[in-house]
């Protein structure tokens, strides 16, 4: 095991299955939006946008599919979507795709942050010493360090 693989080793953007999804969708809305400047019919973009919103929005819908069904709450996932369906009611599958892949990406980039923040805390709390010392006057007392 190398030390990058560690347990406390920071996770590297790129290869985070989440943010994965999340670049392939936003790969199919690029190349939906070239297609649709080349002047290629909607039967054959607006497949592209749908695959791109499932794969940028599989791990933030499938989160708000629990909240409203285990915590009966309706959570920013929820409206998200709503905005998205929304826009693709009204032809914008574009617009639906673009706002399905920002959201997917601003959260998958919370969640790495989130992510490293708690490893970058677990690598410090190990470098702490296993005994403390009090050098106050009197004698030097030493005693174990509380977890």
């Amino acid at each position: 095991m190398s030390a990058d693989a560690t347990p406390l080793a920071p996770l590297a953007f790129w290869k985070s299955p989440a943010v994965r999804r999340v670049i392939a969708g936003g790969l199919l809305l690029g190349a939906g939006l070239v297609l649709e400047q080349l002047g290629v019919g909607h039967i054959w973009v607006i497949p592209l946008y749908l695959a791109s919103m499932l794969l940028a929005g599989a791990d933030w819908l499938r989160h708000g599919w629990k909240e409203f069904t285990h915590c009966h709450e309706v959570g920013i996932e929820a409206l998200m979507a709503a905005a998205a369906v929304g826009a693709a009611a009204l032809g914008l599958w574009d617009e639906a795709a673009a706002l399905v892949f920002l959201y997917g990406m601003a959260e998958a980039v919370e969640h790495l942050t989130y992510d490293r923040a708690k490893r970058a805390i677990e690598r410090l709390l190990t470098s702490f010493p296993r005994r403390r010392r009090s050098c106050e006057r009197g004698p030097r007392l030493s005693w174990p360090r509380k977890h």
